[in-house]
């Protein structure tokens, strides 16, 4: 026994062998606990329980804790259409299917495009753009050319939703994860904006694969969770005077080319 005994203070990695040679085994068919053995087993279950009580538990954020931020009032300043707003009907949520991109990157990628006649595409086929931190800020929302000049859209694969849709992209692929929290704070937001000024339903708001056959947006996005409602004071900030549509601009010119 005198070379079982532990040679200094800590854990006590010889106690399996205490319990092999029958030494204060509990278990059925073993001889009982002697009382030096249990003294030794005592001391290793205080030490454990130490080392737990000095380690912090991780507690989950409490639910409504930190509310997020409203959109900026100047980044709506750059949202502005130039030209009178179309009657749209529909907002498409879609995911660019890659870790990281850009208005920029998207809108000369799409260049390369044609349409059913075989003309090319004017650029990006999206209205708004929603950075994941790759490629653009975290969160951030970038209004395209054809919601400047209230151009159709060449998103959705279907003509009705293409012309009477809003198409939004958020950057990353969410068949594969989910979308920043940033992201979802934002397109929240704008999708609470764009319902309220241009009187579009919660049933109106889809994901692309409702109105085409594809995986878009991807299965890790929460359409429920953009389509609810959010109070104004949380959406914008200067909620009052924040508005996307302007009735004394100019009517738009119908879009030839996508």
């Amino acid at each position: 026994m005198r070379n079982l005994r532990p040679s200094g203070r800590g854990s006590l990695p010889w106690l399996p062998a205490l319990l092999v040679l029958g030494i204060g085994g509990s278990a059925v068919g073993q001889p009982p606990v002697s009382g030096f053995t249990q003294t030794l087993l005592q001391r290793q279950n205080n030490q454990t329980r130490q080392q737990n009580s000095q380690t912090p538990e991780v507690q989950p954020p409490p639910q409504g804790a930190r509310a997020p931020a409203p959109i900026p009032l100047d980044w709506m300043e750059t949202w502005k259409p130039e030209t009178k707003p179309r009657d749209w009907k529909y907002i498409v949520l879609h995911h660019s299917a890659s870790l990281q991109g850009s208005v920029a990157g998207i809108h000369e990628l799409h260049r390369n495009r044609v349409d059913a006649q075989g003309l090319p595409w004017r650029g990006i086929a999206y209205h708004f753009v929603i950075g994941n931190g790759q490629g653009m800020p975290d969160g951030k929302i970038e209004a395209t050319f054809r919601w400047h000049e209230q151009l159709e859209g060449a998103h959705a694969g279907d003509a009705n939703y293409n012309q009477q849709g809003i198409g939004i992209c958020l950057i990353g692929n969410f068949e594969e994860h989910h979308p920043t929290e940033a992201q979802m704070r934002a397109v929240e937001r704008l999708v609470t904006l764009l319902k309220r000024d241009y009187r579009i339903s919660a049933e109106q708001v889809v994901g692309h694969g409702r109105v085409k056959p594809t995986q878009c947006p991807g299965k890790y996005f929460p359409m429920a969770r953009v389509a609810r409602i959010l109070p104004p004071q949380t959406v914008v900030q200067g909620h009052e005077r924040s508005r996307l549509v302007d009735e004394d601009a100019p009517k738009p010119t119908a879009a030839v080319r996508r």
